[in-house]
């Protein structure tokens, strides 16, 4: 799945500026400090170290929407 483009559009609208285009990418040790300090800051539990050396050894899913 790296660099599939998905895309969505707003179905009441048919101009090209209402289209948001994600790219999902995979999560490795170069970006999972991106993603650890993405939580931190959004969600209200803190993830042990394990979730993310999981995450990285792709023992669990996790992908990078861009």
């Amino acid at each position: 799945m790296e660099g599939q483009l998905v895309t969505h559009s707003e179905k009441h609208s048919e101009q090209k500026s209402n289209e948001i285009k994600v790219v999902f990418g995979d999560i490795n040790k170069n970006n999972v400090e991106q993603m650890r300090q993405l939580n931190n800051l959004c969600l209200p539990i803190r993830y042990q170290d394990g979730f993310y050396t999981r995450i990285i050894l792709k023992l669990r899913y996790g992908k990078f929407g861009k």
